[in-house]
């Protein structure tokens, strides 16, 4: 995140994150066991890099189908290039869930990691969405809206 261009402050009990201006891409990010990049935040990344001025590389180097969740974002403009175990994301100017004014984006989890990412996206992007299969989100995420609208996200469960 400091790479990218966030000033981060560590206290005892908080942490607090701070954006004056447009993130920047952070270049290569490859998975691996601790210490690396853990492979369980590897979506959430990778929504954050569809925002981040120029292009980013993720490597999923421990599991099979993690980025099933990018063809997803793509429904919201993001530009994603998937190649192999790699995918390349390149920042769209906004990621929007407007093309049809009229009906929702739907957006479908595959799993917990990539459903979170899902409806992260899907609260920063303007417009509405609608995140299908939130099982998966709730396997380990049980009251994950009230924690979103607690932050100011507009989330209604159905």
């Amino acid at each position: 995140l400091i790479k990218a261009g966030c000033d981060i402050t560590i206290n005892t009990d908080t942490i607090r994150i701070k954006v004056n201006k447009r993130l920047r891409a952070i270049g290569c990010v490859h998975t691996a066991p601790y210490p690396g990049f853990p492979t369980d935040l590897q979506s959430q990344l990778s929504v954050l890099l569809s925002k981040c001025r120029g292009v980013s590389t993720i490597t999923e180097n421990l599991f099979e189908n993690r980025f099933r969740h990018l063809d997803e974002i793509t429904k919201l403009g993001a530009k994603v290039c998937g190649k192999g175990k790699s995918a390349v994301i390149t920042r769209v100017k906004e990621l929007t869930a407007s093309a049809n004014e009229d009906r929702p984006i739907n957006l479908f989890a595959s799993d917990l990691r990539g459903g979170v990412a899902l409806t992260i996206v899907a609260i920063t992007a303007p417009g509405s969405s609608i995140v299908h299969n939130a099982e998966y989100i709730y396997r380990g995420h049980a009251d994950i809206e009230k924690d979103l609208v607690s932050l100011g996200a507009n989330i209604i469960k159905e």
